[in-house]
């Protein structure tokens, strides 16, 4: 009889391939043969190839597979870990191929990201931001940041986008996003062309999108530190002016941005360090940027409730400390294999962190009623803040200073005069325990309105 064919390890192509495997004949000589769907989505097959049929005495390519490894064939063993999640997890996913059958785009919920996104309730404000040298096929990995009622930084999806970064592929992710969690009220990200398009047109009106300060500073630096060549001066008073600019958050002030840009260019024209083409680049982009003010200006971002967030640096903070575990050389299961262990570690981190402050609560002098009574009316960050405050307080001694011969009723609250005292806790034996107890009333002073601090020993 004729000898089963041999399914080696998938085709090497800068994306995986879902569609096809290669083989080896009998014969010697290579060929395509199309791999059973692993997924629930159609993976079109390149033109002009069709499915031979099975000599009579081979098995069917279905039954080729069966002994097979899923660790051999990278993508679908990507996908089934997806589908594992979506089972077990609940949690959605979806993945785009390309004409080729090649893996294109990815979209995935990440472990508690819809818990933690149906938290914010109206205001909510995410940042993404992508980052390469995250995979072997070169696909840029796409991060969802929120930030959370606790203040923290939570991961609620991730994306995976080709590495040319078009259009469509955010169209498709922000598509995805919006159709398994609903469209943000503001979104921050870098300022690329394709992500203002693809945040236009899918989420509309109703999002705002804001641009990364810390993005356009530094395109800032690139355009325009070119035309003040060594002239670090004016350079400096340039990107003061900038600054003022930019963080000034008075909205009255809105009517008067267009004199104030017309300045920072004056700064810039008075420069002479560069060539014409340069000059003519640089204020091009200068020109653009401050046309779109409105998302980057503090007078007007300020109007939109982003949770003190100005730019993506939480979600930059999320990548460089993914560096630490992920590397460009990772099949894509071990990339979803770090990320799940990532955002396990987290958890586990978050909750010790909560349980110290439980104890560190508990040991204040504020009372378990009071404190169970705050908790209903404040959320965990502003409850913890504070419980701090309280455990300070018993550092601080006030006396009340009476002058002879006068009621001390009668006298206004303004004009009442107090003594404050701030005893800085010692180490039990150290060196200055005996310097720090004599220079405490030494640092007393007589306060009035009852208003002030005094630093003692």
């Amino acid at each position: 009889g004729v000898a089963a064919p041999l399914v080696a390890r998938s085709v090497a192509h800068s994306s995986p391939r879902l569609d096809t495997l290669r083989t080896r004949s009998p014969r010697g000589g290579p060929s395509l043969v199309p791999s059973p769907l692993r997924s629930r989505w159609p993976r079109p097959r390149p033109p002009g190839l069709a499915t031979p049929a099975a000599a009579p005495d081979e098995a069917p390519a279905d039954a080729l597979l069966d002994g097979v490894e899923a660790s051999e064939f990278d993508a679908d063993k990507f996908v089934a870990a997806l589908k594992k999640r979506e089972v077990e997890l609940g949690l959605p996913y979806e993945v785009k191929l390309s004409m080729e059958g090649e893996l294109e785009c990815v979209f995935w919920v990440n472990e508690n990201g819809l818990k933690n996104w149906s938290s914010l309730r109206d205001a909510k404000c995410v940042l993404y931001d992508t980052k390469h040298g995250t995979n072997k096929y070169k696909l840029k990995l796409g991060c969802w940041t929120i930030v959370d009622h606790n203040g923290d930084t939570q991961i609620i999806a991730f994306s995976l986008v080709p590495p040319g970064e078009p259009k469509e592929a955010f169209i498709w992710a922000f598509a995805q996003f919006k159709k398994h969690l609903g469209a943000p009220t503001v979104i921050f990200t870098d300022g690329d062309p394709g992500m203002h398009s693809a945040i236009a047109l899918i989420f509309g009106d109703g999002t705002v999108h804001l641009f990364c300060l810390y993005h356009i500073y530094t395109n800032l630096f690139k355009h325009m530190s070119k035309l003040f060549g060594a002239d670090r001066t004016a350079w400096h008073a340039f990107v003061n002016r900038f600054w003022r600019i930019a963080k000034l958050s008075d909205s009255g002030t809105r009517a008067n941005f267009a004199t104030e840009w017309a300045e920072l260019t004056t700064l810039a024209l008075a420069s002479t360090c560069c060539d014409q083409k340069t000059r003519q680049l640089a204020f091009e982009w200068l020109r653009a940027l401050g046309t779109r003010a409105l998302r980057w200006a503090a007078r007007w971002t300020w109007e939109h409730l982003t949770l003190d967030v100005h730019s993506t640096q939480r979600a930059e903070a999320i990548h460089s400390a993914l560096c630490n575990i992920i590397s460009a050389s990772d099949k894509l299961a071990k990339l979803l294999e770090k990320l799940s262990e990532f955002e396990s570690n987290r958890v586990t981190r978050k909750f010790i962190a909560a349980h110290r402050r439980v104890l560190v609560q508990d040991a204040t002098c504020v009372s378990i009623v009071v404190r169970d009574q705050l908790a209903k009316i404040l959320v965990p960050e502003a409850l913890a803040r504070v419980q701090k405050q309280a455990a300070l307080a018993p550092l601080y001694k006030v006396e009340r200073i009476s002058e002879e011969g006068v009621d001390d009723n009668e006298v206004p609250v303004s004009q009442r005069f107090f003594r404050v005292t701030y005893i800085r806790p010692q180490a039990a034996g150290s060196a200055s325990a005996a310097a720090g107890s004599a220079g405490a009333a030494a640092g007393s002073a007589p306060l009035a309105g009852g208003v002030g601090e005094v630093d003692g020993a």
